[in-house]
């Protein structure tokens, strides 16, 4: 593929040989070199444990979960799409495909710029833009596994779960073991679609039971018997299917679902709440479940609330014990000197007293010495009386 940079748009303006082309081309190559600087916005991963872990537990995200939802927001309530793609969609729009074919392939763009362009894209919404870019990513990399993950989802996102799983399927073999499992959990959730069944609370991919020994749903707990059903990197792998496909009201509900599981109820609600409120997904089991824990988060701020009521009023208390006390009785009544703190505040009146004292004093004889050169003063300007002859 033809990799554009500036320096070569200024040089081939200069030759001549495509002016037509490039004040777009400059255009174009500047947004995406402002886009792809920016960086992937994706959730981390974390790296496949190397042994099994003692204890059967979910992984967290790598990042915290404030982090996940404020990022997330985005998803949901995308920016426009860029108008990177404007030049090469009107071209289209005009019939002048091979024209624009070779707008979309004379972007600088490496696979890594794709993936993050068409990522953006699906988030957005923009299945038709998606597709394009897709397109010419597949016509430089016909065999690009990750380009055909997104295909799935791009299929996924229009309605077409079979196709999107029959994509999946077909490159397989040529998967490396981080998008093998990917890979997997998202075929396990598009069987399920095919035959007709939502993941989410009322079903899973594992046959899990997000309940406890009881059969209850509880806050921050399941039982160890159905958590073991459950990939303990499940959830990291969900942040990434949910980021691509961030309109899944359902997909939303399992993934607060596993959050809850791995202890974290405050995130599960979040998210929650993003498949009800925001996305309209709701059923009466996701419903009872978000009742709990909305329950479960007010119990823990009247907790919270109660415990810094205690806590201040205990120093509130204790201060005014101290400010009480300005006596101690020792050996059967005798009292003692006035504390240090109160003889402070008298010796402080005292001196304050004696300053107004004295500075009244001394303003009293300034003005004593004001009237007596005054009336002297009088008596010398008085004209002296001459002797009698």
């Amino acid at each position: 593929m033809t990799t554009l940079t500036l320096t070569r748009l200024d040089r081939g303006r200069r030759r001549g040989s495509s002016r037509r082309w490039s004040s777009p081309f400059l255009a174009l190559g500047a947004v995406l070199l402002a886009w792809s600087a920016s960086g992937a916005d994706e959730p981390a991963q974390k790296e496949e444990p190397t042994s099994d872990p003692p204890v059967h537990e979910l992984q967290l995200p790598a990042e915290g979960a404030t982090d996940f939802l404020r990022r997330s927001e985005a998803w949901i309530r995308p920016s426009k799409p860029e108008e990177l793609l404007s030049l090469g969609r009107e071209l289209e729009a005009r019939g002048q495909e091979e024209a624009a074919r070779q707008v979309y392939d004379s972007l600088e763009t490496t696979p890594d710029d794709y993936q993050r362009l068409v990522e953006s894209l699906l988030r957005a919404n923009q299945l038709d833009a998606a597709e394009t870019v897709l397109r010419a990513w597949r016509r430089q990399s016909p065999d690009s596994a990750e380009a055909a993950m997104l295909q799935a989802a791009l299929f996924h996102g229009r309605g077409q779960a079979e196709l999107a799983l029959r994509e999946l399927r077909s490159v397989r073999s040529t998967l490396t073991d981080e998008q093998r499992r990917l890979a997997g959990l998202y075929e396990l959730l598009l069987a399920m679609e095919t035959q007709g069944v939502a993941p989410g609370p009322d079903a899973n991919p594992w046959g899990a039971r997000f309940a406890d020994a009881d059969g209850n749903y509880v806050a921050a707990s399941i039982s160890a018997e159905q958590l073991a059903k459950v990939p303990p990197d499940v959830l990291p792998l969900m942040i990434t299917l949910v980021s691509r496909l961030p309109t899944r009201g359902d997909y939303w509900a399992l993934l607060g679902e596993l959050f809850n599981a791995a202890g974290d109820p405050e995130t599960a609600l979040q998210c929650f709440h993003r498949a009800e409120r925001t996305l309209l997904y709701s059923t009466p089991t996701l419903r009872a479940h978000r009742r709990i824990l909305e329950d479960h988060a007010q119990e823990v701020a009247q907790a919270t609330q109660r415990a810094l009521d205690e806590a201040i009023a205990a120093k509130s208390k204790s201060a005014s014990k101290s400010d009480s006390a300005m006596t101690e009785e020792v050996d059967g009544g005798a009292t003692v000197e006035p504390s240090a703190s109160r003889t402070g505040v008298i010796v402080i009146l005292t001196l304050g007293g004696l300053l107004v004292v004295v500075v009244g004093a001394l303003q009293v004889r300034e003005w004593v010495r004001s009237a007596q050169g005054r009336n002297r003063s009088d008596g010398s300007s008085e004209p002296k009386a001459k002797d009698s002859p």
